[in-house]
């Protein structure tokens, strides 16, 4: 009786497919948290291995799946603007398209796609025409955050000697109000949550006046050198410049007394600016 090899090999296959094996180009996470907004990219890491990589092995004018294997993706827990495109929370696929002068990196609503080949320019969301910079030599393809400003962080594709780049922005001060006034609304709030909803809406130049009642109150609750010195910050901002330089210097024997030098230098060198400028 003739013996079929067919069916085992079938399985041996099968079985040696589901195997878990190192993968030429791992796959990798990296996340940042821009504003109150956390930001995650899930991406294939393939090596250059001598290889010319823009206009050879990622040709120029094609769409890039931005990586290796499946495509790249990016998610964000809360609102974005991309580039200058205001963008819903979700996960997208995060493609470009390669050229000499710029790159077009795209968003595109479906993110569960292998490579690009299914891509439909029809489902992209955003646009944007970024110019290539030269950077140090990268061997295997990079994705990072590379400069970061007030709730916005540059997100930056990075392989060969190739740097392309896109402003990540996530406007913070409606969503920071919002979790300030549940903290407050508690009956446990104490000189701390004060000190600290004082310092953001200083910070943030949202309302000076309400920021030194915080201050005030917390330093009422419990005065300490760090939160005296957000009531020298808020006495300042509202134009009470000597009791603000007199809060200031407290605040230093404060400190000194509980062995902070550091902040006992800060807040000395910080009133005696005030002063100067006062002259």
């Amino acid at each position: 009786m003739k013996r079929s090899y067919f069916l085992p090999a079938l399985a041996f296959a099968s079985a040696l497919s589901a195997q878990e094996l190192p993968k030429a180009s791992p796959r990798a996470q990296v996340s940042q948290v821009v504003g109150l907004t956390k930001v995650t990219v899930d991406h294939g890491r393939p090596s250059a291995n001598g290889r010319a990589i823009f206009g050879g092995l990622v040709p120029y004018g094609e769409v890039w799946r931005t990586g290796a294997n499946e495509c790249t993706t990016i998610t964000f827990d809360g609102p974005v603007q991309f580039g200058k495109t205001q963008v819903a929370a979700g996960t997208y696929a995060l493609f470009t398209v390669p050229s000499e002068r710029t790159f077009r990196v795209i968003l595109n609503s479906d993110a569960k796609q292998w490579g690009a080949y299914a891509y439909k320019s029809e489902l992209d969301i955003a646009s944007v025409e970024a110019a290539p910079e030269k950077c140090a030599a990268t061997e295997v393809f990079t994705i990072g955050f590379g400069a970061f400003a007030q709730d916005a962080a540059r997100l930056d594709l990075m392989w060969a000697e190739t740097r392309v780049s896109v402003w990540i922005t996530a406007p913070s001060d409606e969503r920071a109000k919002a979790n300030i006034a549940e903290a407050l609304a508690k009956p446990d709030a104490g000189s701390g949550t004060y000190s600290e909803s004082a310092e953001f809406y200083l910070t943030r130049h949202i309302d000076d006046a309400q920021a030194l009642a915080w201050a005030h109150k917390s330093v009422e609750m419990k005065k300490m050198y760090w939160n005296n010195f957000t009531l020298a910050l808020a006495l300042h901002a509202t134009g009470a410049v000597q009791e603000a330089i007199a809060a200031a210097e407290e605040s230093a024997a404060l400190a000194k007394a509980e062995g902070d030098t550091g902040a006992q230098q800060t807040y000395t060198a910080q009133s005696a600016a005030w002063r100067s400028a006062g002259k």
